[in-house]
């Protein structure tokens, strides 16, 4: 069977939209607000299609703002993309990823930290005369050994592991103190955890998702337990997750992301109320997803399927007031420039060639560098010995694999993947293979990531309550 030929990655089709999305640069910088939702998928908020009532704060906001209909991290978990986020660099150019641990080696930690080497997003911002803060609940992967704060003043990155509503306060708390203090504009990063295990099953009163089911004590089994029961039966065991046990991990999930998208109702509300709404760029994404059973995984970081890598990114431009939906496929590396966008011409310039990836213009690809110590030291973590990356093109999805288990989906059909079809397209997998290695060795030689990071004992009963070790 002939195959068309590969389109262009700029179709007319793009042209037009950004014609249509691009408004005259703004003569002053404006606020710019990066919100990253730790482990929210995209297809559990309504304004991506689900059926539930989870996110109306973030349905609202996409009625007035820019929504990729789909936009996928760089990786399933959290260092490596917001890596990417912060330097506009996949993985395997900016180093900051786990490694394999050789065998007989005791290691706490096998991923490098972000190399200095790398200009991030709040580097650039702050030579550009933006005061720079983040208010960060992933007190482990987030934290500053791992390099991730580059560009931030160390007084002004404050990592709290608390809940959304807390999140919120500290971030308000940061932004009216700079608003007394000077007229500059800000760069505020904000970090939610609250869809991260241990799930945040705060009570509701609204009765829109259900409150935890009661366990054989009469007290609710929270999301940790739930999890590592889904571990046993999946994972361990290789078997079909039970529907009850995965239905109530999703009722805890939607729970937790009820209670997380209020917060950001409060958030956006001292936004307006402030004065601030108007002339703030805000971006909402996610680093990765989560899995509930689907294709043998549970949690996320072991793999690059649909449910680990598909995320929300929403753009609501300064002054902003309708809403459109993007069908160009974005990237976590898309953020810088995304922010450059919306800044003034002159300084725009100055960084293009620093962040040249912007929706449309390069090969969309996701990538998983083996997983952390937690899965590879398992009786089933054989099965992570390898490097995982996926490219996306058109209606297709490709995935190498180190392995030789690789893959090919079509996801206009088979949205879930469900039918592997790459021993049935072998001369679409060599097109699509090809393609992702031209993309690979494009560029110039990448920086790398880092030094590993020596972890205390504090930082390592972090880990484990996070469900990392």
């Amino acid at each position: 069977m002939a195959h068309p030929p590969p389109l262009p990655w700029l179709t007319l089709s793009l042209v037009l939209a950004l014609a249509v999305g691009c408004s005259e640069a703004p003569q002053e910088p404006p606020n710019v607000i990066l919100i990253s939702l730790d482990t929210v998928r995209a297809d559990h908020l309504g304004c991506y299609g689900y059926e539930r009532d989870t996110s109306p704060a973030l349905d609202a906001l996409a009625e007035v703002s820019t929504r990729y209909e789909t936009s996928y991290a760089t990786a399933p978990w959290t260092l490596p993309t917001h890596a990417s986020m912060f330097t506009g660099k996949h993985s395997f150019e900016h180093g900051a990823r786990t490694y394999p641990i050789p065998p007989g080696v005791e290691a706490t930690n096998n991923a490098n930290a972000l190399a200095p080497g790398h200009l991030t997003l709040a580097e650039t911002l702050s030579a550009e005369g933006y005061r720079t803060g983040a208010v960060v609940a992933n007190s482990t992967y987030l934290k500053s050994a791992f390099k991730v704060d580059q560009g931030f003043a160390p007084q002004d990155y404050l990592i709290k592991r608390v809940r959304a509503p807390d999140i919120t306060r500290l971030a308000v708390r940061w932004m009216a103190r700079e608003a007394e203090e000077s007229e500059r504009p800000f760069f505020l990063f904000v970090n939610y955890m609250d869809t991260h295990r241990p799930y945040n099953t705060s009570p509701r009163n609204d009765g829109r998702i259900p409150a935890p089911a009661p366990g054989p004590g009469g007290q609710p089994v929270q999301s940790g337990e739930l999890l590592n029961q889904l571990y046993d039966v999946v994972l361990e065991m290789g078997q079909p997750p039970p529907e009850a046990l995965v239905q109530e991990l999703i009722n805890q999930y939607d729970l937790a992301i009820a209670n997380l998208d209020e917060a950001l109702g409060q958030l956006f509300e001292w936004l307006r109320r402030e004065g601030h709404w108007d002339d703030t760029l805000i971006i909402v994404t996610s680093d990765h997803g989560e899995y509930f059973g689907e294709h043998g995984l549970v949690e996320h970081s072991k793999d690059i399927y649909q449910e680990g890598v598909r995320v929300p990114l929403l753009v609501k431009g300064p002054g902003q007031r309708s809403g459109h939906v993007e069908k160009t496929v974005a990237s976590s590396v898309d953020l810088p420039a995304l922010v450059l966008d919306h800044l003034p011409a002159r300084l725009a310039a100055k960084y293009k060639k620093a962040y040249p990836y912007r929706p449309g213009n390069h090969a969309v690809v996701a990538e998983n560098y083996y997983s952390r110590i937690k899965d590879l030291e398992a009786s089933y973590g054989e099965r992570f010995q390898r490097v995982r990356t996926a490219i996306f093109f058109d209606r297709w999805k490709y995935i190498h694999s180190t392995d030789g288990d690789c893959e090919l989906y079509d996801l206009e059909s088979d949205p879930l993947e469900q039918r592997d079809l790459y021993a049935d397209k072998q001369a679409l997998v060599e097109i699509l293979a090809g393609k992702l290695e031209a993309f690979r060795t494009a560029g110039p030689p990448a920086v790398g990531g880092g030094a590993v990071p020596v972890l205390g004992e504090e930082d390592l009963e972090e880990m484990r309550r996070l469900g990392y070790l």
